[in-house]
């Protein structure tokens, strides 16, 4: 018997049937796989995209409404120990440093014709005022007038034409691990304050993209402003206080679960040191040219309370102690 021709034609395709009852289909191009594997790839691509934006979203969002409630975790201040910062501050010398406009700040002497202060202080004046004297930049001017100054070159070298102040021994070696404790010294109670605020801070780990130069420290909650410019220091084995940087800012350091205050510090290089601390030091000649020291040891306290020199200046609040102690 003959069989129609539409007949046998669908009988040989259901001959070419697999086994889950599809078609047998014809085989790609090579063109074709290509196309398909770069389907494949940008839906992916797309799909990661996505969940990475989704997962931005949703971050900023949180952090949004840890700041709208004031936060994410309580402040934590490190330990004060009163009776070592109460050492620091019967030898820390710092002086209130104050402008044209009535703006305020801390300095200290690095030798004894030259202040140390934040340029973000004395910024575009000629000169600043320090008990009583008015100084101008002496070394460093170019950061005081740039106001886009990196946060790392926020310091100025005032100068004077004749050696006038007591100053502290300077360290430029000191080197720094997370955890050290420093101490602060600076008019955060106002430029007319009796005494300069000192305090304790517990060196912070570094963060990236720090400078070279800067440091951080967990420090006390306060309001800081008139702390920029003042003097950072350690206690030596000695007992001694030995400056070893310039305080230039703070900032709240915050995780989930706590909150702390970050005091940020400027270390100069030995040799930066050296060229702030131009007076004649080695030298009761004086026709002798003035030139950066080589050593950084200051004048107080001396090691002999009766021999202080009386013709150099010491602030008040150390004056009447210094007086007490002889």
């Amino acid at each position: 018997m003959r069989v129609p021709l539409n007949c046998a034609a669908n009988s040989v395709q259901a001959g070419f049937r697999g086994f889950a009852g599809r078609p047998i289909q014809a085989r790609r191009r090579p063109e074709q796989h290509e196309n398909r594997r770069d389907q494949m790839s940008n839906t992916r691509l797309r799909r990661w995209i996505f969940i990475v934006s989704t997962h931005r979203l949703l971050r900023a969002v949180a952090a949004s409404f840890v700041v709208a409630a004031g936060g994410c975790g309580p402040y934590v201040d490190p330990v004060q120990d009163a009776a070592r910062i109460d050492q620091v501050a019967r030898q820390l010398i710092v002086m209130p440093v104050i402008t044209s406009d009535g703006a305020f700040g801390s300095g200290f002497p690095s030798s004894r014709r030259n202040i140390v202060t934040a340029a973000h202080l004395v910024d575009q004046h000629a000169t600043v005022g320090v008990l009583g004297h008015e100084l101008e930049p002496l070394a460093r001017k170019r950061f005081s007038q740039n106001l886009r100054r990196p946060r790392s070159e926020d310091w100025v070298i005032l100068g004077l034409a004749e050696d006038l102040w007591h100053c502290n021994d300077v360290d430029p070696a000191h080197r720094f691990e997370a955890g050290d404790i420093v101490y602060f010294g600076g008019y955060g109670d106002g430029a007319n304050a009796a005494a300069p605020t000192i305090f304790s801070g517990v060196v912070f780990p570094r963060q990236a993209g720090d400078a070279a130069n800067l440091v951080h420290a967990h420090v006390p909650r306060r309001q800081y402003a008139g702390i920029s410019g003042g003097p950072v220091a350690v206690l030596a084995a000695d007992g001694r206080v030995r400056v070893v940087g310039i305080v230039v800012s703070g900032r709240t350091h915050w995780t989930p679960y706590e909150r702390k205050q970050l005091c940020t510090f400027i270390v100069p290089s030995k040799r930066q040191w050296s060229r702030a601390c131009f007076d004649m030091f080695g030298s009761d000649d004086p026709t002798a040219p003035v030139a950066p020291r080589t050593g950084f040891d200051g004048t107080y306290p001396p090691a002999d309370p009766a021999s202080a020199e009386d013709g150099l200046i010491l602030p008040e609040y150390l004056r009447s102690r210094h007086a007490l102690s002889r």
